[in-house]
């Protein structure tokens, strides 16, 4: 049993001594090589507003005053009979009348959402 511990602890280190050496040897056979640097660039001209010109930033300015919304007279009208259906919706609430007040808000909801 002591023999057979012997050879597998000697094996082991036949088997480490081995792959130190290999990897020597691989490293030897390669040669380094050194390559020259890139050329560092040389700076392009300095830039200047004499050089570019004017910039057309406050040229050809857009009016954006089109785009303002168009008036539309029935919008207000429909706003003022919603406004006056809901009065008459909130007096007959007030007043006790709630299937009455129910219908009227009903009816100044229904001409908003279906307009």
């Amino acid at each position: 049993m002591i023999r057979r511990s012997v050879t597998v602890l000697f094996a082991a280190a036949l088997a480490v001594g081995m792959a130190a050496f290999s990897g020597c040897q691989e490293t030897a056979k390669r040669s380094v090589q050194v390559r020259q640097p890139a050329a560092t660039p040389q700076p392009a001209a300095a830039l200047s507003a004499a050089n570019i010109g004017a910039l057309p930033l406050l040229q050809n300015r857009t009016d954006f005053s089109d785009l303002s919304p168009i008036p539309q007279p029935w919008v207000d009208g429909l706003i003022d009979r919603v406004q006056a259906m809901y009065a008459t919706a909130t007096q007959a609430y007030q007043a006790g009348q709630l299937d009455v007040a129910r219908e009227d808000f009903k009816a100044a909801v229904n001409l908003l959402t279906s307009s």
